[in-house]
């Protein structure tokens, strides 16, 4: 059963008739090259569905850092207002209060020669007008408060899925350096 050609490699043995015949060592190669090429191939495959992963993950990444920067802008922008808000809420309230004290001043001053109630009349819608100037401006100054509060929550929840997208990419990269 020992082969003398180098060329040849017995394989099958007929037992009945005692014959052997021999496989060429080019089918063998023959299998061999394809296991190779299909392994190539199926390399090739995990390659491109790689590169399509980190594509879509850069995309991803990329719109939440543009989202993440529009709504923390929006948010500087919100606190400016909101600061502005409270400095108009503020001289308000002084106006009211100096138009307070000069119709005090004015009820105490009864002796007057001029017409005391249009006077007082005047005064009051002056006053009038003031508060409704301060509760539309407390108004404003409430909805800037929930907006901004909404912006904020907005903001955080931009941050867990980053931060969530970051474990993710981690753990794929745990799995891709591991395996390799």
């Amino acid at each position: 059963m020992a082969a003398s050609d180098e060329g040849r490699a017995y394989v099958n043995v007929n037992q009945e008739t005692r014959s052997v015949s021999a496989v060429d060592t080019s089918e063998a190669s023959l299998r061999t090259y394809r296991l190779v090429a299909v392994s190539f191939c199926v390399l090739c495959v995990l390659q491109v569905a790689l590169n399509v992963t980190l594509c879509l993950y850069a995309n991803v990444k990329s719109d939440i850092q543009t989202n993440i920067s529009l709504l923390t802008e929006e948010n500087n922008q919100l606190q400016v207002s909101y600061t502005k808000l409270l400095t108009d809420n503020q001289k308000l309230q002084k106006k009211l209060e100096a138009k307070r004290k000069f119709c005090e001043k004015m009820c105490a001053n009864d002796n007057r020669t001029f017409n005391f109630t249009t006077e007082k009349d005047s005064q009051q819608d002056l006053v009038d007008n003031l508060r409704q100037e301060l509760n539309y401006t407390q108004h404003t100054l409430l909805v800037e408060v929930s907006r901004r509060l909404n912006v904020e929550g907005a903001l955080r929840k931009k941050h867990r899925e980053n931060a969530q997208l970051k474990n993710e990419i981690n753990i794929l990269r745990g799995t891709g350096t591991g395996g390799g």
